[in-house]
């Protein structure tokens, strides 16, 4: 049985899937990243992850020859998309990063 949990760290949220497995977690259970656990190892593993990921985000062109954007807020919607884009997947990376190399703990429903 696989149960889906959205986690919120600052206004990075993510989902992440749990697996129940021989009762081990609970329909109440949450995973979410121990940061207590986090050592400068996790730290040098979480810098190269991102940045490997982060070689894959390009930073669009509009968003960079818009003139009008660097002294007044820019009201061209395919500018306002193309940074939603941009920062989604800046944002996913964050994300991607957090699973791959920060410790994980299981809370229960009661702690959350």
């Amino acid at each position: 049985m696989a149960i889906w949990a959205q986690i919120t760290i600052s206004d990075v949220v993510f989902n992440v899937c749990i697996t129940a497995n021989e009762g081990q977690y609970s329909d109440a259970d949450h995973v979410v990243p121990d940061w207590s656990k986090t050592d400068n190892h996790v730290a040098s593993e979480f810098a190269f992850a991102e940045d490997e990921l982060l070689h894959n985000v390009t930073l669009p062109h509009d968003l960079i020859d818009c003139c009008t954007c660097h002294t007044v807020p820019c009201t061209n919607n395919t500018h306002q998309y193309t940074a939603d884009q941009y920062y989604g997947e800046v944002i996913n990376c964050v994300k991607m990063c957090v699973d791959l190399t920060v410790p994980k703990k299981t809370l229960k429903n009661s702690q959350v």
